[in-house]
């Protein structure tokens, strides 16, 4: 059977796990979201090692994975480094010591999200797995809006990635956004990621961004030639979104 007579869904298995803490008393709540870093490699390493599989891929594009804070107020904890490459390399490190004899591959880490879709050995299989991928960060803002599950909010930075990843091809995005429309204003907390892209946009557009800024979200282990593909990726990432956001205005 060929590929182009298979659905996405029937290609791949997929494993779905129900977490929660259990609520004791002297145990204070997390609110933040800011284990699900290590949760989510965690498990991944699990269904490896248990189908005895030697290699986990983290599918990740590079702008994403550095996660460089948009403005001054985004520095800190609070912000996820979920697969930064600091991260992997301490998360490598923690495997071989405790046994675990799979590797953590990033294969996407130097490609913007755009370059990944454009990219794509089988472009017929493009535009079916967008319409069947989530890269939403506010999925229960589609509840909210009294909208179907799974619809994307549209103003996250990862919507926000993913429209511009989709605009820098030739590709017809199938996403069902809940703001469709960018060239309206999104108010209160809704705006709030677009407003911090376009203000990063207007400062690195008076001042190209150097390897100091790609640091500020944490160090980059590897060598010169890779510290300098990290900050070339970074770049050309904010270039996807800047012409995605100049064509919504």
């Amino acid at each position: 059977m060929s590929c182009s007579n298979v659905s996405i869904r029937e290609q791949a298995s997929f494993f779905q796990f129900w977490l929660s803490l259990p609520k004791e008393p002297e145990r204070a709540s997390e609110i933040t979201t800011r284990g699900r870093s290590i949760l989510f490699l965690g498990l991944g390493i699990a269904v490896a090692d248990g189908l005895k599989g030697e290699r986990l891929v983290v599918p990740e594009n590079g702008l994403i994975s550095l996660n460089v804070p948009l403005t001054n107020s985004r520095l800190g904890s609070l912000s996820t480094r979920t697969t930064h490459p600091c991260l992997m390399k301490l998360f490598r490190e923690l495997l071989a010591s405790i046994g675990v004899d799979v590797s953590v591959d990033l294969p996407y880490r130097f490609h913007t999200k755009g370059e990944m879709l454009g990219k794509c050995a089988n472009p017929r299989l493009v535009e079916p797995g967008l319409a069947a991928t989530v890269s939403c960060s506010h999925p229960g803002a589609a509840w909210f809006a009294g909208r179907s599950p799974n619809v994307h909010c549209g103003y996250c930075v990862p919507c926000l990635v993913r429209r511009a990843a989709a605009a820098s091809t030739d590709l017809s995005d199938p996403t069902d956004y809940i703001a469709d429309d960018l060239s309206r204003p999104l108010g209160g907390d809704r705006g709030s990621d677009l407003r911090a892209l376009r203000m990063a946009l207007d400062r690195y557009a008076k001042e190209p961004p150097e390897l100091m800024d790609v640091l500020v979200s944490g160090p980059l282990p590897g060598s010169d030639e890779e510290l300098g593909a990290y900050l070339d990726v970074f770049r050309r990432g904010l270039d996807e979104v800047r012409s995605s956001l100049a064509a919504a205005r």
